[in-house]
């Protein structure tokens, strides 16, 4: 069975909805597409920094808060959020506490 058909005043505002829904989809995946690529920014950035980290320590054995700070150049916040990241990633390891906390590269075997 066929549908009746609808009038055409009805079937133009239908077109119109729906290119408007269309629109406003385009503008909602370009919002999201433009946040993805700050977010793989960022990421490139956090994976830049971590190698870094791992450089400063694999020159002198370990390496503090501070001496990532002199070395890569970034904000205390930065390198405690970091440094954080790492420990819980496996990366490295915290031995001491506060200001005397050194930081190790673990061994992975």
């Amino acid at each position: 069975q066929r549908l009746p058909r609808l009038p055409k005043k009805i079937t133009l505002d239908l077109t119109d909805k729906m290119t408007n829904v269309t629109d406003k989809m385009t503008d909602m995946t370009d919002k999201m597409n433009d946040k993805t690529d700050k977010m793989n920014d960022m990421t490139d950035i956090t994976n830049k920094r971590k190698r870094e980290v791992i450089t400063v320590i694999k020159e002198k054995g370990y390496a503090s808060n501070a001496l990532i700070r002199e070395k890569i150049g970034i904000s205390e916040t930065t390198v405690k959020r970091l440094l954080h990241n790492m420990v819980v990633e496996g990366i490295i390891m915290p031995k001491g506490e506060k200001k005397g906390t050194k930081y190790y590269l673990v061994n992975k075997k």
